[in-house]
This record gives structure tokens, sequence and C-alpha cells, in this order.
């Protein structure tokens, strides 16, 4: 017969008790679906109102005239979008607008779906030391069907 110290029973209370937990493998983490719809989109509401979509710049390259933009173009919305309005704008420091350029584009997006985005801009900002920098932003041209108004400053 063994003898049983206390210690010895600790320790096996501590396994059987342990066991359940070591047993099983811990779940593995979800991956987030890259076509779903975000809900929590960082659009504001007038965003959303003119059709907002999502823009990812991977890469650029200049040459100090000639701008290379490379990235992603997605849908957040739950509806299917036609269309995308690309604006580019250079603005200075003290935020007045230098360039402006605008570019059509006619894809079809579904629901949370991507489309490459390549932009070749030519400008005389691109190649200024310090003092300007750029903000992009696309929209689509109809959602769920439904034309939407062009965004403010759009030139035809």
């Amino acid at each position: 017969m063994l003898v049983q110290s206390p210690r010895f029973c600790r320790s096996i209370a501590i396994a059987l008790i342990s066991l359940p937990l070591v047993s099983c493998a811990p779940p593995l983490p979800s991956k987030p679906d890259a076509n779903a719809v975000n809900p929590h989109a960082t659009i504001s509401p007038l965003g959303r109102e003119l059709g907002e979509l999502e823009i990812f710049v991977t890469d650029q390259v200049t040459d100090g005239r000639n701008l290379m933009l490379r990235g992603t173009i997605r849908n957040p919305y739950p509806e299917a979008t036609e269309g995308v309005r690309v604006v580019f704008i250079i603005v200075s420091e003290s935020g007045r607008e230098l360039d402006r350029a605008q570019r059509e584009l006619g894809v079809k997006l579904a629901p949370g779906a991507r489309t490459a985005l390549r932009l070749d801009l030519q400008s005389m900002y691109f190649g200024q030391s310090g003092g300007s920098r750029f903000t992009i932003v696309a929209f689509a041209k109809a959602r769920g069907g439904q034309p939407l108004d062009p965004p403010p400053d759009w030139k035809d």
C-alpha cells in the first residue's frame, strides 16, 4: 500500500483539476473575412451620403514630377456600387489647394469587394521639398442601382 502524504494528494488533485484545462486545444482565432462589409468603417455621415469608398495606399513613387500611386479601393456598403470617382488633391502646409486631379473608373464592386487603384499623375508640386502633402478620396457613382451626386467641386 502506498503511503499517501498530503503533498502527494495535493499533486494528484492539481493534476486532475488541470487535466481538462490542458487536454483541449484553445480555439483558433477567427480570421476576419476580407470581403465582409464593415459597419464600423471610418466614413463620416456626409461621406456615406456621397458614397465615399475606403482607399488604402500601398505604394507611392515619385521622380519629382510624376507620381505613381498604388493601392486598393474597397466598398464598405451592404449594396453593390458601380463606377468610381477618384479625387486627388495636393495641399500646402497652410491647407491651401495647390493642385487637383480627378479620374473616373468603370468598376463594379460587390459589398465588401476590393479593386486595384493605379494612378499615374503629373504635377510640379510632387518634387517640392517639404511644404506640401496630398489627400485622396474615392466616391461611388451609383450604389444599390441608384445614381449618386458627384462629390463637391467635381468638374465634368
